[in-house]
């Protein structure tokens, strides 16, 4: 599905950040699933881009629901089962899942979930620290069965990012990851985001330290009067 290669780029100035490694299963071994519901919203990417249908999701903090250009893409069936902090535990229940799938965030919930279906965390950060949105998509065919359909939308990503790093006519630009917001505009870390792969893989770029100090390790905030930092 062409859609997944071109969120990787477009996500390449967004702020969320998600990383991975090995999947653990809480509640036994789930052999070939075939009602997922999805517990943390990031992965309703993942698991889309590798076909699966999850039977029900939740969605991200304040969207309100699914996010709008994934609409297109989830199942008629999906059951929308509340936001990742507060989900409706009676309706994930009616839709007698066979694998419930989070992250390290799922942990608060972990007994109820637990309650309905086995539960597999595939943890957000690394040892080190990474941020790859790779190693969750691998990590979620791992457990799926879809390692084949994960290696091809991998290669389909290093494709897109191959042809838009040979788009960049100037190569060795000094480059900043801004998101501009009202308030303040907000220099994003080289590492801090689930995009973040996409510049650090473009050869054609040199990714500029941000000026003012982070307090989050994910983005410095530089207020208007300041913009001249930049």
């Amino acid at each position: 599905k062409k859609y997944v290669v071109g969120a990787v780029v477009a996500m390449a100035l967004t702020g969320c950040s998600t990383t991975a490694e090995e999947p653990s299963v809480s509640a036994g071994s789930v052999s070939d699933p075939q009602r997922i519901v999805i517990a943390q919203a990031n992965f309703l990417d993942l698991a889309l881009g590798l076909d699966l249908e999850p039977v029900g999701s939740t969605y991200w903090g304040g969207a309100g629901g699914v996010q709008d250009y994934l609409l297109d893409s989830v199942p008629e069936t999906m059951e929308v089962v509340g936001n990742d902090d507060e989900p409706n535990f009676e309706t994930v229940a009616k839709l007698q899942p066979d694998l419930i799938i989070g992250d390290e965030e799922i942990e608060t919930n972990l007994a109820k979930y637990e309650a309905i279906a086995p539960v597999s965390i595939i943890k957000s950060v690394d040892e080190n620290g990474s941020n790859s949105w790779r190693d969750q998509l691998t990590a979620l065919a791992e457990l799926t069965g879809t390692q084949e359909k994960a290696a091809a939308v991998i290669e389909e990503a290093d494709k897109s990012v191959a042809l838009l790093d040979g788009q960049i006519t100037v190569p060795g630009q000094r480059t900043m990851l801004l998101r501009i917001r009202e308030e303040q505009v907000r220099q994003y870390l080289p590492d801090s985001f689930v995009g973040a792969g996409v510049p650090q893989r473009l050869q054609n770029i040199n990714l500029v330290e941000s000026a003012v100090p982070s307090e989050n390790g994910q983005w410095s905030v530089i207020p208007p009067e300041n913009i001249g930092l930049l």
